[in-house]
């Protein structure tokens, strides 16, 4: 058998066994996926970004609305009467 017949029969046969491993590691990410998603929605978590640095947090709902509440309160913020870019676009 030539070498390049032996190269392609060698690759037609493992190609179904790629193909099988690949598959069985989608579906174990899958599965992983949604108990992930099961369990963020049964203990009512929210995903996030972290306040500093490039990190993604799993946070409790509750907790991420008393942090923002809290620093909406502390920073002084406050709602406007009317939409202000109306005025800021004329000028423009």
């Amino acid at each position: 058998m030539p070498s390049d017949s032996l190269t392609t029969t060698v690759k037609k046969l493992k190609q179904p066994y790629n193909t099988n491993h690949h598959n069985s590691t989608h579906k174990r990410q899958s599965h992983i996926l949604k108990q992930m998603k099961h369990k963020i929605v049964n203990n009512n978590a929210m995903i996030t970004q972290a306040d500093k640095g490039k990190t993604t947090v799993i946070i409790y709902t509750h907790g991420y609305n008393d942090k923002v509440h809290t620093f909406l309160s502390e920073n002084n913020f406050h709602t406007v009467p009317k939409d202000p870019t109306i005025k800021d676009q004329k000028l423009i």
